[in-house]
């Protein structure tokens, strides 16, 4: 929004906030439901992998994008348990 400014659609606007919404609330629920539909975005986070972050407050900061943590080793904890 902020690059594209005026020319940005209304109507994406508004999809792409409600689905990081109900993407926050998903990853926030402690709740590992099989039907996501977050579950099938490539290198999206699941709760466990979220709940991480909040019960050891580190690491695991992207629960959209993975990918960042990996590259940024910021989730080596996680995956050392």
């Amino acid at each position: 929004m902020i690059i594209l400014g005026p020319k940005m659609h209304l109507s994406s606007t508004l999809v792409w906030g409600t689905m990081r919404s109900l993407e926050t609330h998903d990853g926030h629920s402690g709740y590992e439901f099989p039907w996501s539909p977050f579950r099938l975005i490539p290198f999206g986070g699941d709760a466990t992998y979220h709940n991480y972050h909040h019960s050891k407050n580190v690491g695991n900061y992207a629960s959209f994008m993975t990918v960042w943590d990996t590259l940024f080793n910021t989730n080596k904890d996680f995956y050392a348990k």
